[in-house]
């Protein structure tokens, strides 16, 4: 069951970034940068700019629907089951 703060998240999020959340969800084992803009986009069959798909990565984690970590020199965006799958990588590193 939903709560009221994920629906009233989700109300407010564009077309683009429910695309984007929705691939993010559906893809627990990927992650990606703002750079990977292009590769994100291809694979939500975005045909619109690439920077829009950067925008819409900071903008889901800002409200909290999607989670984000440090690894190397780059900052990754993804689903929180695939981010946690991050964490756990880099400790084992």
């Amino acid at each position: 069951m939903p709560k009221i703060s994920e629906l009233v998240e989700k109300e407010a999020l564009s077309p683009l970034q429910m695309k984007v959340l929705r691939y993010l969800n559906d893809h627990p084992d990927e992650v990606f940068s703002y750079r990977d803009e292009a590769e994100l986009a291809q694979k939500i069959n975005h045909d619109g700019s690439v920077h829009g798909i950067g925008f819409s990565l900071w903008a889901l984690e800002k409200k909290g629907l999607i989670g984000k970590e440090n690894y190397g020199r780059r900052v990754y965006f993804g689903s929180f089951q695939a981010i946690n799958k991050l964490k756990e990588a880099k400790k084992k590193r």
